[in-house]
């Protein structure tokens, strides 16, 4: 819709836009609107993430709007945070403002919303007009209906300060693939980036953008130990890496293309690690960085919270990754194989419950009995490792954001497939981490972009320590301390569940089933065991129930949702028949 004169006061909404999701807008008041946002790509859920634009606003009119399909039941928005807020007209009447947190905005409210009801109504006259198409997309809507039974809703009003303005809104500052892409090509022609840096693909998505993995670290003659050749063989360079004696230190950031926070973290790491400074002098010289700072560019680009392309969480595939599924983690883990010796691994990660910034980390089990699946190769558990760990966060200069309390090391069987874990137990790697951020702040502010980029500044100091083959305690901080810390994160990981890293908190549903029998939708709860669909518990007069097409349709939709141990035939055929109704 296009306004067609100043009278016109109606506005416009948009997202057809890199990151951008916004489905529908629904006029329910003079000046209030719900908004609902798309599902992850393949997915009925993972409506976390927001991103769209309001145009034809005017000066001192309040909008209210309600996203009433957030996914989690509890959000930093209950503790103070605030959406982020761009405006055309601030951004080019010569003030130069760009994104700032909760600009114009008021009266910020989450709670939970009865969306169901309304999709449900939707089902129910659909059917009605009893073509095919309707008829799938009925269930489609249906399926939408059971992800959001226990949707919340954020609702806040928005003042604009000009008139015929263009505002763009969302949930934290956005990060996308173009941003990167220029980043890196800015970093290249630096004067540090000319001397340090190398970037090359791993390979290509499954919408066919292109991973790429960055190369830092100082040349021979600057360090006496060499730089591989990127240009050269497999084999080759393989026997390259063995001769520089350097270690590596593998980072990557951003596999939930919804935590952005991550991407500035890193994008700060990697402006640390390009100047000039002694850290940056002392870490080139020691280590070889490999890092890949934008894991799942296609979710990123379709403004997905989680997932990728094909609907997968890719945090959950790193212990079997499809080479034709997941792409990007199986070049990257095959990558892996070859940087020898491995010194460290870091995940960056957004946290939407918990304030600050904190590292999750691997320690195997005390006793025995569950210690059955870690391989004998792995030391039993000690205090050094994560003495190793925390100390060098703990005694940073400026870390005043690091909540050394939220940072565990358990390994929760859930997380077995985490790139944390999986690289911890397959690489022997005592010190691999993920690396949390809160989208919110600390508790004295919400973080801005220079926060976060400060973030990476300080992961790199933490790395400059961490990986020194000796610790010592600094004189302010006695074992006693770091052994109450440690006490009190052991304690809240067991209450945990909030974790970013745990995709069944995101919703929190119970399985549902939708049965299609004569134009009519019944919606059917059945419980859920141990997080998946038990398909033995399927009864057999359902399947009569069900037509053809139906079957087909929800074979799809089981296929995609449930784990691919093996990489078939049949799950991307499944994969290019659903994903024509979510592109």
């Amino acid at each position: 819709y296009t306004p067609i004169g100043p009278e016109d006061d109606i506005l416009v909404f948009e997202s057809r836009f890199e990151s951008g999701n916004l489905q529908t807008a629904v006029k329910v008041g003079d000046w209030e609107y719900d908004l609902v946002v798309c599902p992850d790509t393949n997915t009925y859920g993972n409506t976390q993430w927001f991103f769209f634009s309001v145009e034809n606003l005017s000066r001192g009119s309040s909008i209210k709007l309600n996203l009433v399909t957030m996914g989690k039941p509890s959000s930093l928005f209950q503790k103070g945070m605030q959406p982020v807020v761009w405006s055309k007209q601030e951004f080019h009447q010569g003030n130069g403002i760009g994104w700032v947190r909760g600009a114009g905005i008021s009266n910020i409210e989450y709670g939970k919303t009865n969306t169901d009801k309304h999709l449900l109504t939707r089902v129910a006259a659909a059917l009605e007009v009893g073509d095919f198409c309707e008829g799938v997309a009925a269930i489609e809507i249906a399926c939408q209906a059971a992800s959001f039974v226990e949707a919340s809703v954020l609702t806040f009003e928005y003042t604009p300060h000009w008139d015929d303005d263009t505002v763009y809104f969302a949930y934290t500052y956005p990060y996308t693939l173009t941003r990167l892409q220029n980043f890196i090509k800015s970093m290249e022609s630096s004067r540090g980036g000319q001397k340090y840096l190398s970037r090359y693909p791993l390979c290509r998505t499954l919408a066919g953008n292109r991973l790429d993995m960055l190369t830092i670290t100082s040349s021979r003659e600057e360090s006496d130990h060499g730089l591989e050749d990127e240009t050269m063989d497999e084999e080759d360079d393989h026997l390259a890496l063995h001769e520089t004696r350097k270690q590596y230190i593998v980072i990557t950031a951003r596999v939930h293309p919804g935590e952005s926070v991550s991407s500035f973290a890193c994008e700060g790491l990697i402006r640390e690690l390009l100047s000039d400074s002694d850290l940056a002098r002392k870490l080139r010289a020691k280590y070889i960085f490999k890092i890949v700072p934008m894991l799942n560019p296609d979710g990123v680009v379709l403004g997905n919270y989680r997932s990728n392309l094909s609907g997968r969480d890719l945090n959950r595939v790193w212990n079997q990754p499809c080479k034709f599924l997941h792409p990007t983690i199986y070049f990257t883990k095959k990558a892996l194989s070859r940087y020898t010796p491995l010194a460290l691994f870091a995940d960056l990660h957004g946290h939407s419950r918990k304030l600050n910034w904190f590292i999750y980390g691997c320690l195997p089990p005390r006793k025995p009995r569950m210690r059955a699946n870690i391989p004998p190769f792995i030391p039993p558990p000690s205090m050094r490792t994560r003495d190793a760990v925390i100390t060098p966060l703990m005694e940073s200069s400026e870390n005043y954001v690091l909540s050394a309390k939220n940072c565990y090391f358990q390994m929760q069987p859930q997380k077995e497939s985490t790139a944390r874990i999986t690289i911890y137990k397959e690489f022997t790697l005592p010190k691999c981490l993920t690396v949390e951020i809160s989208f919110c702040g600390c508790e004295e502010k919400q973080f801005t972009i220079k926060d976060y980029l400060h973030i990476g500044h300080e992961i790199a100091e933490a790395f400059g320590e961490m990986t020194d083959a000796s610790v010592e305690l600094p004189e302010d901080l006695s074992e006693e301390i770091i052994k109450k810390f440690i006490k009190q994160a052991e304690k809240a990981a067991a209450n945990d569940a909030g974790s970013d890293s745990d995709p069944e908190a995101d919703l929190k549903l119970p399985s549902r089933k939708v049965v299609v029998k004569r134009r009519r939708t019944v919606v059917k709860e059945t419980k859920r065991k141990s997080g998946r669909r038990d398909s033995k518990a399927k009864n057999k007069n359902d399947d009569s129930e069900l037509s053809g097409t139906s079957i087909e349709l929800c074979v799809a939709v089981a296929c995609l949702r449930q784990s691919s141990e093996e990489c078939s035939e049949v799950e991307v055929t499944t994969y290019h028949t659903t994903s024509y109704g979510n592109l």
